[in-house]
């Protein structure tokens, strides 16, 4: 907000200057800001009271027409909508605590409400979340990784909601068939796409584990390019079904952060050893610093690596080795552990020294998937596999917009706000080109008021 002069304006005589006979001028400078922040729940609302006139003879009600602001009269708003989903699915409040801060407000959203309006909002982005799902398949990189979850009763089907939800594959069997075992026990897969230089991020969550996600995720690949893919070692998340043509193109790497760890962990028990690891894997952490520093390309940040890092890990490559050959270190003990996994993933833990792009490790991957388990600490569970969809579907939204620098809220809000355009056309309404599609849909008179 502007605040101006009443009274003054650029190029007017100077009040003080004047007082003492000169005749200085005034000009604008650089504006001085003043900022006030206030509190608000996190849905608030108006209440409109709108006089009713009855006939006391004919009872026949006359009302005013309702104001323009009010729109199309509906409770709940697109930015309700969009406050809840990040509240709920970004900030993972529970529902309860999101009832009682609004009840402390004195604007209460009840628990089943919020909800439903979950629902509403599910059926309005989801075109857009099926495209970034056909999308994240023909990435030229793919890191995922896996965490922990738990659905309470993934054999109930919730038939109001299942009805209007159409379950994807990694939800069809839970949704369609009663296991005989109806274990708790979910997994939530966090797997993240770069497409064009984009980043996709993306959430499942059932009974199955990684590898079976990231399965179906390349059987659905078109890409003739080569495919980079991280994660860490672990059997289950390691795809075993991929199509033939995909494998003469499929760059494997493994985290070399999980390979470190293996050693830190042993710290207290072999010092001396353990401070050689560290000290050659940090210096390879170094020079990728300084790749990040000057903006590398691919290429560029292989040959850096190869001249300056592979040195440094051809040197620990032979120091393993030599532990084992030599029979300097127990082979069952922690150490030897630690070097036998090593030296058996080495080629798959060193890809940053042979394929451009290929990146260290599955951090990124690792902070992303952190949302999931803020999530699961606050709310411990989903109930049903019909909250999962809902869950999984605005989580991936929500974090694909912030991954993209963009403003998550106003994201929503937009879908919302052209639902239809955006089921008729999903492509225009990405987290990093539906900017340019509302100008598109803005009068003159409303782009030229937005800029």
């Amino acid at each position: 907000m502007a605040v101006n002069h009443t009274e003054l304006k650029p190029g007017d005589i100077c009040p003080s200057c004047s007082a003492g006979g000169c005749q200085g001028k005034l000009y604008r400078v650089d504006p001085g800001i003043v900022i006030q922040l206030h509190g608000h729940s996190i849905i608030t609302g108006k209440k409109y009271e709108i006089e009713t006139l009855r006939c006391n003879l004919c009872g026949e009600r006359f009302s005013p027409p309702p104001p323009k602001e009010l729109g199309d009269g509906k409770k709940y708003t697109p930015s309700a909508r969009a406050a809840i989903a990040i509240g709920r699915y970004h900030l993972a409040l529970p529902w309860k605590r999101i009832e009682n801060y609004q009840a402390l407000q004195n604007v209460p959203v009840p628990d089943a409400s919020q909800w439903d309006q979950m629902v509403v909002l599910y059926h309005q982005v989801e075109p857009v979340y099926r495209l970034l799902e056909d999308l994240s398949s023909e990435g030229n990189l793919i890191t995922y990784d896996d965490t922990m979850n738990r659905i309470l009763y993934p054999t109930l089907i919730n038939t109001d909601v299942i009805s209007q939800i159409k379950a994807i594959n990694d939800y069809q069997a839970l949704l369609s068939e009663s296991p005989k075992n109806s274990s708790q026990k979910a997994y939530t897969t966090a797997i993240i796409s770069v497409v064009d230089s984009r980043p996709i991020h993306l959430f499942y969550t059932s009974q199955e584990c990684a590898n079976k996600k990231v399965e179906r995720l390349l059987e659905q690949r078109e890409s003739d390019e080569v495919c980079v893919t991280m994660s860490d070692a672990s059997r289950v998340n390691y795809p075993t079904q991929v199509p033939e043509d995909l494998l003469a193109r499929w760059v494997i790497c493994f985290c070399l952060v999980h390979g470190r760890r293996k050693f830190y962990e042993l710290y207290d028990f072999f010092p001396k050893e353990v401070d050689f690891v560290l000290e050659q894997i940090a210096k390879v952490y170094q020079h990728e610093a300084y790749c990040q520093k000057q903006q590398f390309s691919s290429e560029d940040r292989l040959k850096y690596h190869q001249e300056h890092s592979g040195p440094e890990m051809q040197a620990l490559f032979i120091w393993l080795n030599n532990q084992l050959l030599y029979q300097q270190v127990e082979p069952n003990s922690g150490l030897g552990k630690a070097i036998r996994y090593m030296l058996r993933y080495w080629n798959k833990l060193t890809r940053f020294l042979h394929c451009a792009g290929a990146p260290l490790d599955n951090s990124w991957c690792e902070r992303a998937i952190k949302i999931v388990i803020r999530h699961r600490r606050n709310s411990l569970f989903f109930r049903t596999p019909a909250g999962a969809v809902v869950g999984d579907c605005l989580m991936s939204l929500i974090y694909t917009a912030v991954r993209n620098n963009n403003n998550p809220f106003e994201y929503l809000v937009i879908l919302q706000q052209y639902a239809k355009e955006v089921r008729k056309d999903p492509s225009q309404w990405l987290p990093w080109n539906y900017k340019a599609a509302l100008l598109l849909q803005q009068s003159p008179e409303e782009t030229v008021k937005a800029a």
